[in-house]
C-alpha cells in the first residue's frame, strides 16, 4: 500500500454505487489505469470538475489491494471548450475511446499522452478540420503502437514505393504496385494522401498539425483509416459512429 502522485487524462468515467464513480485515466509512466473516485458524482464533490472526460489533471492515488483510490486532485487543462462544437466533442470522445480500448495498463504512453494532449489542445483551440486532425492523430497512434511501417516502403516487400502506392490494410498498410496484384480490398491513393501519411510518420509533434488537404485527400484518409482501425483494433466504436453521424447530419 502505498500513496503516489500522477499525471493523465480521463479517457471515461462512469459510476459505482450510488454516489461514486470510477475513472479510466490515462497516463505516461504507468499507461492506463483505473481509479475510484469516493462521491466524484457528487454535485459537491471536489473532485467532480477535475475527473471528468477529457481532464489532464494531477491525481493523488492510494494504491490499495485490488484498487486504486484518488484521494485528492488539481486541474491542468479541461478542454472544456470542446463541448461547444458537436464535430469537436464526438471526434475527440472517439479519440479518448480508441485509446480506452487499446491502451494497456504497465506500459510506458510518455509519447502517447504527448500526442494526445497536443491533439486535443489543437482541436479546442484553433479552426483546424477536425476529420484531418483525428487522421493526423490515428496515423501517428498506429505509427507509436507499432501497426504502422514506414511510409516510403513497401509493407509486404519492404522495397521503397516507386511510381503509385496503394493502401491495403490486410497487408498493414501502404503496399507498391507489385504487391498489389496479390493483394485484396485495395485502395489507389490519391498523390496527396500517400504524401500526408508520409509527413505525419516521419515529422515530430511540432510540426505535425502544420498543413492543410484537399477535400478529396480528406476523405479518403477517413476511408482507409476507418478501414485500417476496424481490421487491426478489431473493436466496435460508438463514438465513431456518433460522430459521423454528426457530420453527416452538417453536410
Amino acid at each position: 500500500m502505498s500513496i503516489e502522485k500522477l499525471k493523465g487524462i480521463v479517457l471515461k468515467e462512469y459510476q459505482s454505487g450510488e454516489s461514486s464513480k470510477k475513472i479510466v485515466v490515462l497516463t505516461g509512466e504507468k499507461g492506463k489505469i483505473n481509479l475510484t473516485v469516493k462521491g466524484g458524482k457528487n454535485t459537491k464533490s471536489k473532485h467532480l470538475a477535475t475527473t471528468q472526460m477529457f481532464c489532464y489533471s494531477e491525481f493523488v492515488v492510494y494504491e490499495g489491494r485490488g484498487f486504486n483510490s484518488v484521494t485528492s486532485t488539481e486541474i491542468i487543462e479541461s478542454f472544456y471548450s470542446l463541448r461547444n462544437d458537436i464535430n469537436k466533442l464526438s471526434y475527440s470522445a472517439y479519440i479518448m475511446e480508441l485509446l480506452e480500448k487499446t491502451v494497456f495498463e504497465s506500459m510506458n504512453c510518455e509519447e502517447v499522452l504527448k500526442l494526445t494532449l497536443k491533439t486535443l489542445w489543437i482541436i479546442a483551440k484553433t479552426d483546424i478540420d477536425v476529420l484531418l486532425a483525428v487522421s493526423i492523430f490515428e496515423i501517428k497512434y498506429l505509427q507509436l503502437s507499432g501497426f504502422f511501417d514506414e511510409g516510403d516502403r513497401c509493407s509486404c516487400c519492404g522495397n521503397y514505393i516507386e511510381g503509385e502506392a496503394f493502401f491495403c490494410s490486410d497487408d498493414g498498410g501502404i503496399i507498391c504496385g507489385k504487391c498489389k496484384k496479390s493483394a485484396n480490398r485495395v485502395f489507389a491513393l490519391l498523390e496527396g494522401t500517400y504524401k500526408v501519411i508520409n509527413y505525419v510518420l516521419k515529422s515530430n509533434d511540432n510540426r505535425l498539425f502544420s498543413f492543410k488537404v484537399s477535400d478529396e485527400v480528406r476523405c479518403q484518409l477517413r476511408l482507409i483509416l476507418e478501414d485500417y482501425v476496424a481490421e487491426h483494433i478489431g473493436q466496435n466504436f460508438y463514438t465513431l459512429a456518433f460522430a459521423k453521424s454528426c457530420t453527416a447530419e452538417e453536410l
